[in-house]
């Protein structure tokens, strides 16, 4: 495609029709359009919002934006629901891979069976995607090699240079900012737009300043992704101004999903630069190349295989991010009260770049104990949460992200807590597990093509999803916050008097459930897939999927199970008993040789599920028990 192209339009609105109008049952009901991470996906998620309400169809299609700081997940609980999902490629190619960055262990197979099963992928210039083209076209034969619940597919879009006169194409190699500088003024034409697009922010940075003392007189915007929200919107909106005396100084996010018409255009050609990259049969990743073997050992999320890098697979280093706000303290330091910033107070910033302000002034909350500590080079990963402190700079409005800045960054009120949502009533276990089967039985009729087989598994396993709640330390804790609870098996207590907090630390209720499907026959029907449903079950909150991690001092408690722990006896609304069991977890533990891991992964690997359509019944499961919670959440007040 021509670069100047629609290359939105010309992806979204014949996927829109198809889906909408002419051929709804074949065409994939979520459209997912990837931008490379260095673009700025807020732009394209604009537009297509504007073209819904035009149409009078953005009640019908659900618009999402992942990138940067936005990471609406919304969509994940109505997969039923015709949507497109616009972000950058290191968010949503990394969750595609089961390692989401910043995303939560536990969530993970819902985005990953959504992303493989009923999606149309699209990849805006494709030939800027690093080591996520090849990833990308590998995942899409892997998809169709093992297997999807729903057809999915990709399309690949890459541009050439537009050779028309309605643009002026100068290419320059690298140059001091002097010379540049002196360049762009020279090839300006005064009354009209000229756009320079040069191969990295800091580079955009020093070009924008030399610009605006050489040219006082004339508007230059710097636009690049590192900005706080407000500020990148503010300079979305100033680029869809016409026929403005202006110079636009960016990144290669200029060349990606903009509908930009400057009248000259200057691009800086980066050493080894080709141009459009070939994507062909025999692409692969830089370095050590990746296959089915690691994709398969990706699905356990208990587990990271150590000489696997997701990053490596996904984005190059230089579009490795962190999230940074910014915050003053009169210590220095946050105190343990500090709130975590808000989505307006986050800015991306490369991994490389805030590796060098690390220096005693950053800070994020440690994932074991939930208190803010210093950050090391050690904690830089994709996606980390990391505080600055103000005082030392390192953010202009009109730069963004300024690493070599020593002007007092102006902070911003951190949002409002939002209203706190509880469950605001006793809820018994019989009547969650019904209503979580209800909620299961509409998603399986909303999203038809699963085999019948599937469908019963899906269904069970809501049925039975949380039969371990019936233990003792669960209903104990459910209990012990006071209140009035009624005198049966609760699965919920009513809000302010769930503690959350378990005599038994890191309890997991759902190991209790596999293990009474697994040592209990009573429950199979002539055509029910047990194994298939107890690993549903085991599943269904991304703790215990194919192996199980525990903590060296849980011995000999396995997530606080322990040999011997018993179950009541009880019967369900739907006439079904469960007799009083004595629990052993022998399956569940590797250093006893147990076959649980084995049996996981046996499922993973059939034919007829494979990992892409065992993500999506888990996923089912998941929304369903989401949405029968959901029945009885409500505001609540926090006590003090």
């Amino acid at each position: 495609m021509p670069i100047g192209a629609d290359t939105a339009a010309t992806a979204v609105l014949p996927w829109l029709f198809r889906r909408l109008v002419c051929a709804p049952e074949s065409t994939p009901r979520r459209l997912v359009y990837v931008l490379p991470a260095h673009s700025l996906p807020e732009h394209v998620f604009a537009r297509i919002g504007g073209w819904l309400d035009r149409l009078g169809r953005a009640g019908e299609v659900g618009v999402h934006l992942l990138a940067g700081a936005v990471r609406d997940s919304g969509w994940l609980r109505h997969p039923e629901r015709t949507a497109i999902l616009v972000g950058a490629h290191d968010l949503l190619l990394s969750r595609a891979l089961m390692r989401g960055f910043a995303d939560s262990r536990r969530t993970a197979p819902v985005a990953y069976g959504l992303l493989h099963n009923d999606a149309q992928w699209v990849f805006d210039t494709a030939h800027l995607l690093g080591p996520g083209l090849p990833t990308s076209v590998l995942m899409q034969r892997m998809r169709d090699a093992l297997g999807t619940s729903a057809p999915t597919a990709t399309l690949w879009m890459s541009s050439a240079q537009d050779t028309t006169d309605t643009i002026i194409g100068k290419l320059l190699p690298a140059a001091d900012i002097g010379y540049l500088a002196q360049t762009v003024v020279a090839a300006h034409v005064v009354g009209t737009q000229t756009a320079v697009v040069l191969g990295s922010a800091a580079r955009a940075r020093a070009l924008h300043v030399a610009l605006r003392a050489a040219t006082p007189e004339r508007d230059v915007v710097l636009i690049h992704p590192y900005f706080r929200s407000a500020d990148r919107l503010d300079r979305l909106a100033v680029l869809g101004e016409r026929d403005r005396d202006r110079i636009i100084v960016g990144t290669r996010a200029l060349e990606v999903g903009m509908n930009l018409s400057p009248r000259t255009l200057i691009t800086e050609l980066r050493p080894g630069d080709s141009g459009v990259r070939q994507l062909d049969d025999d692409s692969e990743a830089p370095g050590r190349t990746w296959g089915e073997a690691d994709l398969l050992a990706l699905f356990d999320t208990a587990v990271d295989p150590p000489d696997l890098d997701v990053g490596s697979w996904v984005c190059e280093p230089a579009d490795r991010t962190a999230l940074v706000a910014w915050r003053a303290w009169e210590s220095g330091e946050p105190t343990e009260e500090e709130t975590d910033p808000g989505s307006d107070e986050l800015c991306p910033v490369p991994l490389d770049e805030l590796r060098r302000v690390l220096d005693g002034r950053a800070w994020l909350r440690d994932r074991r104990d939930g208190l803010w500590r210093r950050a090391t080079a050690e904690d830089l990963e994709p996606g980390v949460l990391i505080m600055l402190d103000a005082r030392c700079g390192g953010y202009l409005p009109d730069q963004g992200w300024s690493p070599d800045g020593t002007v007092p960054v102006p902070t911003l009120v951190p949002a409002p807590d939002p209203p706190a949502f509880a469950c605001v009533e006793w809820v018994s276990l019989d009547q969650h597990l019904t209503e979580t089967e209800d909620e299961a039985r509409k998603l399986v009729d909303a999203l038809p093509g699963l085999p019948e087989s599937q469908q019963e598994a899906v269904i069970l396993a809501a049925r039975y999803h949380d039969l371990g709640k019936c233990h003792e330390v669960f209903q104990e804790m459910l209990r012990s916050g006071g209140g009035d609870p009624p005198d049966v098996l609760l699965a919920k207590s009513k809000a302010p008097y769930s503690t959350g907090r378990s005599s038994r630390p890191g309890f997991r209720h759902e190991l209790v459930s596999a293990l009474m499907l697994a040592h209990g026959n009573h429950w199979h029907g002539d055509r029910t897939d047990h194994r298939l449903v107890t690993y549903l079950v085991a599943a269904h909150h991304g703790k215990v999927r194919i192996s199980v991690r525990t903590e060296a001092d849980e011995a000999p408690a396995i997530l606080g199970v322990l040999d011997g722990d018993r179950t009541p006896a009880f019967t369900l609304s739907s006439g079904e008993t469960f007799p009083a069991q004595s629990l052993q977890t022998a399956d569940f533990r590797p250093e006893a040789g147990g076959a649980w891991a084995e049996q996981a992964r046996a499922l993973r690997d059939r034919s007829d599920l494979g990992p892409f359509r065992l993500a999506y019944l888990e996923a089912l499961v998941r929304i369903a028990d989401w949405r029968s919670s959901a029945r009885h959440d409500g505001p609540v007040e926090v006590p003090l």
